[in-house]
């Protein structure tokens, strides 16, 4: 079909819904429609929807899957003797039994046959829409009765079918499942890879990795861009129109370990109250609409971040490189610059395409013991160039602090935690993370810039 099917079938189950349980022919069908020539035959289409949930097809007749009860759905979580499906029309949940699975399992496109009594609601599958990836992920178990496999999305234990191969007892697996008959107690999981002792948080974080869709590794076509990108550095051309703040007393403040910096700050007290700058990499001037590193990084959405290690969104030439803003290096960026009165209300505001330097990257921690007055001589050097505008930092963000609680903003402290792993790669201690006062204060210039966005918009 030329034009959007989509469309076509989002008419269809409009004028569905309105046959009621009478139902429609295909000829009146699209009639009601007004499917062209050239949208191809309606029955076609027809087909397509009660594959996809959308009808039932009874004598001849079409009507409405809500009609008869029926519903599309996406299988979720499964136990032993019951599970749920998300409806994919209503959102919402769906209590299946285990007798009413008919061989679905989690990630199943599935069709729903939902009854109620009174105020509960149940679904039995009535097919298999589409089939969803086979693969899980669990704990293998060596006894001498037999290997299986414990299956944490079914909640179930599956007997290993085929050879343990490399694999030994505790390992975490990947394993497929192999589908016999409707009753998942009869399913059986065949060995895919193994990841190591579950033991270990580098395999666990594999497994999670491998489960989630998530890859460590680029395309070739995105590395090549990248590496391109970095060698070149920046020209002169690309300057041109840019703001230069290279002369600016612009840094950065991260965690001790982050290599991929890519936000800055500035700020100047002024006779009118504060002038503040937040600057973000300038990733849009290196990803170009249809390259392959835009094709990349619209797949994977963001960086990941887990145990001690990171899965960055672009390859580490561009994340680690030519778009993070390290310290003594021109960089390209995207500027908010602000100018603040001395009760810290936003009054003015610009967004400027510019060229940035670095004077130092800071840390968190050390910024923290600078404000609290624990310095010493190797912190003090190497914030000779910033130690003013970290003081006044403080006196804005003790500003804009009781600015936000002024206005009624929520005081949300959620409890973090840090894994600490040693050489070996497993978990040594689980340390909490608390966020000292440099940490709020850039929290809270970034606020600054996103209300500044937000009443550009």
């Amino acid at each position: 079909m030329k034009r959007n099917n989509i469309v076509l079938l989002k008419r269809l189950a409009l004028v569905l819904e309105k046959a009621g349980r009478k139902g429609l022919t295909a000829r009146e069908a699209a009639e009601k429609i007004k499917l062209r020539k050239e949208d191809g035959p309606v029955r076609d289409l027809l087909a397509e929807a009660v594959k996809n949930g959308v009808a039932v097809e009874k004598k001849g007749r079409y009507f409405d899957a809500r009609t008869k009860g029926l519903r599309p759905a996406v299988m979720l979580r499964m136990h032993r003797t019951f599970a749920f499906a998300r409806l994919t029309q209503e959102d919402r949940d769906i209590f299946i039994s285990g007798s009413n699975l008919n061989g679905a399992l989690p990630g199943d496109e599935v069709l729903l046959k939902v009854t109620r009594d009174g105020d509960r609601e149940e679904g039995e599958v009535v097919s298999i829409l589409k089939e969803g990836d086979p693969d899980y992920i669990g704990t293998l178990y060596v006894t001498p009765r037999g290997a299986y496999v414990s299956v944490e999305a079914l909640s179930d234990d599956l007997p290993l079918a085929g050879p343990v191969r490399d694999a030994r007892d505790g390992d975490r697996v990947m394993v497929r499942i192999i589908r016999q008959g409707d009753d998942t107690r009869f399913y059986k999981a065949k060995l895919v890879f193994s990841y190591g002792s579950s033991d270990r948080a580098e395999s666990c974080a594999a497994a999670v990795l491998d489960a989630s869709g998530i890859t460590a590794e680029f395309s070739f076509a995105s590395l090549d861009e990248a590496r391109y990108l970095s060698h070149k550095g920046i020209s002169d051309q690309e300057t041109w129109g840019r703001l230069d703040l290279r002369d600016h007393v612009i840094f950065t403040i991260d965690g001790a370990d982050t290599k991929d910096i890519d936000d800055a700050i500035e700020l100047q007290k002024t006779d009118s109250g504060w002038s503040l700058g937040v600057h973000i990499a300038d990733v849009s001037h290196y990803v170009k609409a249809g390259s392959s590193l835009d094709g990349e990084a619209f797949r994977r959405g963001t960086s990941v971040y887990y145990a001690d290690k990171v899965i960055p969104m672009l390859p580490k030439e561009l994340s680690n490189g030519i778009c993070s803003l390290n310290p003594g290096e021109d960089r390209l960026a995207f500027s908010a610059l602000m100018e603040l009165s001395p009760a810290g209300e936003l009054m003015s505001w610009e967004f400027r395409k510019s060229i940035i330097r670095s004077r130092v990257k800071g840390v968190y921690t050390e910024v923290n013991r600078l404000l609290a007055g624990e310095d010493d001589d190797a912190l003090r050097e190497k914030y000779a160039e910033t130690s003013d505008a970290l003081f006044l930092m403080k006196e804005l963000g003790d500003i804009l602090k009781k600015r936000q609680l002024d206005r009624g903003a929520p005081t949300i402290e959620s409890a973090e935690s840090k894994f600490l792993i040693g050489e070996d790669g497993r978990v040594t201690d689980v340390m909490p993370k608390t966020r000292g006062i440099s940490e709020e204060i850039i929290e809270s210039f970034m606020l600054c810039a996103n209300e500044a966005a937000a009443r550009t918009a």
